[in-house]
């Protein structure tokens, strides 16, 4: 099988080429691997075969590490999913043998590849998460899908004064950044260093491919949620609050108003993004808008081993101590240095 290795931004009408292949996401398209290439110096490694329509063949990768810390390949990074595209006529095995002589080549300790659960039916995943997916239709038919609690959570958040203003404005991205780096706080987890939303709003959100949706109360952030689309898919990749927006049930609101937008923009498919495995409150919050639950695959070869390892559930994120009591200027610090190792 012929195949290439390259780079999304040299290859002619890439993203078009994308739209004519089968389960292609915005994870695939060239702006969302520029932006991690330009924020964290992540190398392209993308493995393909163009068909006559789309892709026959496509591995997104990109290598990170180096030479402390070990190069590998992962397709892709900070990606909730970012599948291997794959016609139907080309066998497994081949593809098994491509990844193998890649890594023996670029000296890879391994390669993981993201991926739904059927991808690799004879290997065991490394750790799985779920995706919650919704079938957009028109507002009515899905405002009746929800459980009654969130319509009436909905309902009672707007009588209390939240409201949504929407856009990809550098402004807006601000606000939302942020609530952002506040909620990381909380979790114990260093925010995104700003230059990686500054670059996701310049390769993407200002060029048309996502919004970023703000909820209020009395002018004041509270929520706030970012949205990346392609092809007609939409994918709820950032979410921030602040304990104000539990009290006033303004995530509600802001999931309606998301939900609303892309309705009227004739999009067909809503995600709201993975989930770890043993985080069954956000999973049961995600499932009561009338979403579907598929699994998602994470899977990790191992060069020297030549093998697949296997792992347990992923459980939701490690919280650390230290990073909550950290000054949040610190705490930025320490996502600048941290992320490009955490791929």
């Amino acid at each position: 099988m012929n195949y290439q290795i390259i780079n999304p931004q040299g290859f002619p009408n890439w993203n078009e080429q994308l739209r004519q292949t089968p389960g292609a996401t915005v994870f695939h398209t060239a702006e969302w691997s520029q932006v991690l290439a330009e924020t964290y110096g992540f190398k392209h490694c993308h493995i393909v075969s163009p068909g006559k329509t789309g892709f026959d063949l496509l591995i997104p990768l990109m290598e990170v590490g180096g030479r402390f810390t070990g190069r590998r390949a992962i397709g892709l990074p900070f990606s909730d999913y970012s599948f291997p595209l794959i016609d139907q006529h080309i066998d497994s095995h081949q593809i098994f043998q491509i990844l193998s002589g890649l890594s023996e080549e670029h000296g890879w300790e391994s390669i993981e590849l993201r991926g739904e659960k059927d991808f690799c039916l004879e290997q065991q995943p490394k750790i799985y998460y779920y995706r919650h997916v919704l079938d957009l239709q028109p507002t009515e038919e899905l405002f009746r899908g929800f459980r009654r609690n969130y319509r009436r959570k909905i309902r009672g958040g707007i009588r209390k004064g939240i409201d949504t203003v929407s856009g990809s404005t550098r402004e807006l991205l601000r606000t939302y950044y942020q609530l952002h780096c506040e909620t990381r706080k909380r979790q114990g987890i260093p925010p995104q260093p700003f230059r990686f939303f500054a670059n996701l709003h310049r390769r993407i959100l200002d060029r048309g491919k996502g919004t970023i949706i703000v909820a209020q109360i009395n002018n004041k952030p509270i929520a706030g949620g970012v949205f990346l689309h392609f092809n007609k898919k939409v994918i709820y990749k950032y979410n921030a609050s602040n304990p104000i927006a539990y009290k006033t049930n303004a995530n509600y609101v802001l999931m309606w108003r998301a939900l609303q937008w892309c309705v009227e923009q004739n999009f067909q498919e809503f995600c709201m993004g993975r989930t770890f495995a043993m985080h069954n409150g956000l999973r049961q919050f995600k499932n009561g808008w009338g979403c579907r639950e598929d699994l998602l695959h994470y899977y990790c070869y191992k060069t020297r081993q030549q093998h697949f390892i296997s792992g347990n559930q992923a459980s939701y994120g490690k919280s650390y101590r230290l990073f909550r009591q950290l000054p949040l200027p610190m705490l930025k610090f320490a996502g600048n240095l941290l992320y490009r190792f955490a791929a």
